[in-house]
């Protein structure tokens, strides 16, 4: 009997190969009408619907890939899902990426979804669909992504992908779009692309690819939770491994252990300290708790008698739903703990406590959430639990020896299952395929030799179990790092992490010889003036530790306020002097309070110069106590506060030994939901530091420049070997290469070591805890890059262009980085003229290269070698070409030769007339040249053509953004008009438009913050008009800091030549106006000065019914060049602060570039209209 279709481990018979009777037409066109009978009856869809079947033949289809890979292939089939053919391919894997592509495909009237017909035949297929608008050649085309379902092996699936699904992702060749909820518009053509990053091998069938308007079914619900259930994700009775559970501050990873058991035959261990709290938690469950829902807790725990566990439940913004205290005995014994209802759904984690003075071990066991409010019998959550670990803390392996993956699988039920296991290593290359018979309430271990991974890199790996039909039973993501071995005995190096719950030896592995962290607040030290506290486990630390000493806004109730800060610095003293004491030792530097220019700005009433003046105090209070330890006290700032730090070394230059700058760009979320990220580049990341470093030359003496934070928020739902995980780990080594030519730099501190998540979906953290630690590319790019960078005593930026390159020499070698700041540069491979070439992680690289945003590392052995490379490199752009629209009929060029001999030829720009050009060596010519046509609302790429005398053409594309048309006011009465009779052209109403993303903001809909603007122009001005609603009006303040309250920031970039990664010039401008108060002007244009602008804007700024009106009019004099003139273009931004009960935390914003940061570049264009 055969088997059938979809067994593992068997071939079954395709629907084509047996013999058919009818001929191929009749059986295409019954294929064709079996899709089309019900939609063509409804009158849903016309024939179009059909995209291809395959029948005929094969059309519009091509592959592609990046220069080291090779491209995918695709064939006909006679093994088909309905007919008799469909369209193989096969995909040899990729090194960065590959695809295929099905050109100009239209979506016809009525289609809600895309469906087709799959069969994965061998290895993996790739997991992204993309549409992006087939635009004629040199237009700006959107991008739009869904993610593809992973196929089980063997049998047709059909797959249907609402068209809803499909979000924006990019714009290639133009600015991101902005709008809101942004999906395909279906009047336009789509090339639809498959395409996988990193992919490895793989062959499938596609078949029956169609538009469809059948009903389709709703988002589909979660999951129930019927009582009974463990809602704990993985094997809690940890027979398997330790999971997902992780101790807080720990020096080693945590194990089970397996001596001992409630159920089965290991346990948990948490060791008691005697001068330190021990926590353990299983951070971070998503999807358990539910609104309305009664839960219980229930565990197993023994202990010698007398000692005493706490269990709670605490959701991300460390709210307690439930904890209680249990008393111990040396018998296993089962404990609960009630959690009630909630009102709204919670992110949360459990964690479990052991005191201080414990004296000894708790073992726990058995651990199970459930609905009810009644423990049931301990169930496992799954039939088959899968741990999968190299044995190394935190996955990090040194490279040298093979590294052996330990599959362990637990069959929880009462059958014997035939397992097959694929582990696929990712990177292109071939699965391993292994197979293991389950026995019931037994473990099964399978240990995987890892040939592929002996040398550096970052190795995605996944694991798939399925038992002999097919099904799957298991699946994890288990990826490594393999890094190169930390110099022995090294205590003070470049690089630190941010410490929580990675384990001190996993971060020394990776390269980390620093690590950030609280130590004990004031509250929790001294609770009673006088009387304070044990050390705890945060002065245990393994690495040097960047101690935060925290917290003066959350005070004791002893110290007497003031504005809620210590009315006394002085009062500090006893808690200054414990600090040191029981820090001291292993400390390597102290901090006083983290971004103080923002947390001690939260109380109500205080100024920033009342909050500097405090903490300047209280930094002469801290210096002379931790000066006895020899380590030095730094301030830390915000990246916007540096105008802070100079207020604070004004006031306190003697007490602060260094500036530790935290220079994050904005926005700075990775992931397909994100939209536009600000990478290093743009994001000014060198330039804030530059500051800083500048603010300590001005005070002289030795003091110490760092990074005290930095990184890159990531969706927690992207994949190891995703696109935004691999671009973090870009944006890593990026910044870390920037930062390291300042030579005043003494160390950057990556934030964070594992979680810290944010807007609901985005982790900072470089290792992930997905069933255990597991790292995420970039701790591998961290490796890489400090083996080679720490310990270099200079690094210098070779080329600033489109192409970037930074040199050093560490020790007697000597290194070169090459990058691109653009996700996908027109960029030329590169002959590496024999120096060797690692890539991002470390990985040997054969061959040319083509530089990306994934910096290449050579390592040079002669001068000849390395001035070559940057010739080549400089001659991939000859020419550095900058433009911009300087109104709708002009547009105005930047162009630099970056050769060292002249440059000699012809432009053509926009198939305009043919311009001779000569330039010499370094020179920067400006020009303006006049477009054929005005441009389009919509705007376009205008490409550029330049033909030097000797050699190839090169061509280069400035892209005209969309533009907003403002129009004439026409008689209207910007004074009096009622705002009912406007249209607004921009609405500020969406969390997304809220910022910063961060959780603890208060905002929780419109009603709390939201605005709507208008805007117009004649003659005499730009007006503005905004409508704002905010139920709780609180402005405080007057002049420059106006901002700090309930406000409207607004800025204009007025001759609309903003560059990008560059701050404000003598022609852009920034104002604010606010209820009661007289508007300020931040930045003037030039010949103008900042200051009052009472006399300068007309501003009517009104409160009615629970809304704040604002109606302004600029003058064209505070907007030169802009003029009253009918195609004048200028980048415009607007930002509405709120501030309610003493706290200014949020606000909306129409684009980056203007809160928190200065970057012009991203503001929004408008054009004057007739």
């Amino acid at each position: 009997m055969s088997k059938p279709s979809g067994c593992c481990g068997f071939r079954t018979a395709s629907s084509g190969t047996g013999k058919s009777k009818e001929p191929r037409m009749k059986m295409r066109n019954m294929k064709r009408q079996l899709l089309l009978s019900t939609l063509l009856s409804c009158g849903l869809l016309s024939a179009a619907a059909v995209i291809d079947d395959f029948e005929t033949g094969v059309r519009g289809w091509g592959g592609w890939c990046d220069a080291q890979s090779e491209a995918p292939a695709f064939r006909l089939s006679e093994d088909a899902a309905a007919g008799k053919r469909s369209l193989e391919f096969t995909f040899p894997g990729s090194v960065t990426h590959g695809g295929v592509t099905r050109n100009r495909v239209a979506i016809p009237p009525g289609a809600t979804a895309l469906e087709f017909r799959v069969k994965l035949v061998d290895g993996a297929m790739p997991g992204t669909l993309l549409l992006e608008t087939a635009a004629p050649a040199g237009e700006p085309r959107d991008v739009f992504r869904s993610t593809l379902p992973a196929p089980a092996a063997g049998s047709w699936r059909k797959v249907t992908i609402p068209l809803e699904k499909f979000t924006y992702a990019y714009t290639k060749g133009g600015p991101a779009r902005t709008e809101k909820n942004l999906r395909p518009d279906r009047t336009k053509t789509f090339d639809l692309i498959l395409i996988g990053y990193r992919q490895p091998r793989g062959v499938f069938r596609l078949d029956d690819l169609r538009w469809s308007a059948a009903e389709l079914r709703q988002t589909a619900p979660r999951p129930e939770q019927p009582a009974g259930v463990n809602l704990i994700p993985g094997d809690t009775s940890f027979e398997t491994g330790i999971g997902g559970w992780i101790c807080y501050y720990a020096p080693e990873q945590l194990d089970v252990c397996r001596t001992d058991a409630a159920f089965g035959t290991n346990c948990l261990e948490i060791k008691g300290g005697d001068k330190a709290v021990s926590w353990v938690s299983n951070y971070l469950m998503h999807d358990a708790i539910r609104a309305g829902n009664d839960y219980t807790l229930s565990f197993y725990a023994k202990a010698a008698p007398g000692r005493k566990l706490t269990a709670r439940l605490i959701d991300l913004n460390w709210n307690n739903l439930a904890s209680k205290e249990f008393q111990l005995t040396p018998e296993w014994k089962r404990h609960d703990l009630k959690i009630p209802a909630v009102r709204e759904n919670r992110k949360t984690f459990l964690s479990f406590e052991v005191p201080r003075n414990a004296g000894g071990n708790v073992r726990i066991d058995a651990i199970q959430l459930e609905r009810g409010t009644e423990p049931g019998p301990y169930r496992a959550g799954s039939d088959v639990e899968l741990y999968a670990t190299t044995g190394h803390s935190g996955e990090v392996v040194t490279a040298g020896t093979t590294p052996v993956l330990e599959i362990r699988l637990r069959n929880t039920t009462a059958r014997e299952i035939r397992a097959g296991i694929t582990l696929d290593p990712g990177g292109g290359h071939a699965p391993l395929l292994r197979e293991t018979v389950l026995v019931p309430e037994k473990t099964a271990t399978v240990a995987v030799p890892c040939e592929f991974a002996r040398e550096p890199g970052y190795y995605p790996v996944r694991i798939t179990v399925r038992d002999d039909r097919g099904r799957q039973l298991a699946r994890q993501h288990a990826p490594f790092a393999v890094v190169p071995p930390v110099e022995p005995g090294k205590k003070d190096g470049l690089f630190g992490i941010a410490i929580n719950y990675v384990p001190q030896d996993a971060m020394r592995r990776a390269g980390s010889t620093w690590a950030r962290g609280n130590s004990a607040s004031w509250l929790s030290a001294e609770p009673r003036r006088g009387e304070l506290a044990a050390s705890d486990n945060r002065s245990r630390s393994r690495l040097n530790q960047l101690f935060t000493i925290t917290d003066m806004v959350r005070l004791p109730g002893w110290v007497e306020k003031k504005n809620g800060l210590a009315a006394d610095p002085e009062s500090a003293r006893a808690f200054a002097r414990w600090t040191a004491e029981h820090y001291g030792p292993r400390a390597g530097a102290f901090e006083l309070q983290n971004e103080p220019d923002l947390t001690m700005l939260k109380p109500s009433g205080v100024s920033r110069g009342e909050a500097a003046a405090n903490l300047a105090a209280l930094y002469r209070v801290f210096h002379p106590e931790i000066a006895r330890t020899g380590k030095p006290l730094l301030l830390n700032v915000s990246g916007e506060g540096i105008g802070f730090a100079r207020e604070m070394f004004r006031l306190a230059a003697d007490s602060i030994d260094g500036l530790a700058s935290h220079p994050y760009t904005f926005p700075r979320y990775l992931g397909p939901q994100a939209g536009y990220c600000s990478g290093p580049e743009d994001g000014k990341v060198l330039g804030q530091l530059e500051e800083a470093a500048e603010l300590l030359r001005q005070y002289g003496g030795c003091r110490e420049l760092w990074v005290g934070e930095l990184g890159w928020g990531l969706d927690y739902t992207a994949e190891p070997d995703s696109v935004w995980a691999e671009r973090q780990a870009a944006y890593l080594a990026r910044s870390f290469l920037l930062c390291r030519t300042l030579p005043e730099l003494r160390h950057i501190i990556w934030f964070t070591g594992a979680g810290c998540l944010e807007g609901g979906r985005y982790e900072y953290g470089i290792w992930r805890n997905d069933n255990g630690l597991r790292p995420l590319p970039a701790v591998a790019a961290f490796a890489a890059l400090g083996s080679i960078l720490d310990g270099a005593e200079k690094s210098e930026l070779l080329l600033d262009g489109e192409i970037k390159a930074a040199g050093w020499k560490n020790g007697s070698r000597e290194y070169l980085a090459v990058w691109s700041p653009e996700p996908e540069p027109d960029a030329q491979p590169v002959d590496p003229r024999g120096a060797g070439v690692r890539n991002l992680y470390g990985s040997r690289h054969k061959g040319g290269f083509v530089p990306g945003e994934a910096p290449y590392y050579l390592e040079i052995t002669s001068p000849e070698q390395r001035q070559e490379i940057l010739r080549q490199l400089a001659r991939q752009k000859p020419l550095t070409v900058q433009g911009h629209p300087a109104d709708d009929r002009t547009l105005a060029l930047s162009i630099r030769n970056n050769l060292a001999e002249n440059w000699t030829g012809t432009l053509q720009a926009d198939g305009g007339p043919t311009v001779q050009l000569t330039l010499r060596p370094r020179e920067l010519r400006e020009l303006k040249l006049p477009l054929a046509a005005p441009l389009p609302a919509a705007g376009r790429e205008l490409e550029l053509v330049f033909r030097p005398s000797a050699g190839s053409e090169t061509r280069t594309r400035i892209t005209a953004p969309p533009m907003l048309d403002i129009r004439p006011l026409g008689g209207l009465d910007w004074k009096t008009v009622p705002f009912d009779r406007l249209s607004p052209q921009i609405v500020l109403d969406e969390r997304n438009q809220i910022q910063p993303p961060d959780p603890f903001i208060s905002w929780r809909g419109p009603e709390d913050l939201s605005a709507r603007l208008f805007l117009a122009w004649d003659r005499n001005g730009l007006y503005l008009l905004a409508e704002v609603k905010d139920d709780q009006f609180e402005q405080p303040f007057s002049g420059a800091e106006i901002w700090r309250g309930d406000s409207m920031q607004f800025a204009f970039d007025c001759g609309n030549d903003a560059r990008p990664r560059s701050g404000y010039d003598g022609n852009d401008c920034e104002f604010g106006a606010a209820f009661g108060r007289s508007p300020w002007c931040w930045q003037a244009v030039a010949g103008l000065e900042s200051g009052d602008a009472a006399g300068r804007l007309e501003t009517a700024v009104t409160r009615e019914n629970g809304k704040i009106l604002y109606r302004v009019r600029i003058p064209w004099s505070e907007l030169a060049p802009l003029g009253p003139r009918p195609g004048g273009i200028a980048g415009f931004n607007a930002v509405f602060h709120d501030r309610d009960d003493g706290v200014a935390n949020y606000f909306a914003a129409l684009s980056p570039g203007l809160s928190p940061f200065k970057n012009p570049s991203l503001f929004r264009r408008i054009r004057l209209t007739e």
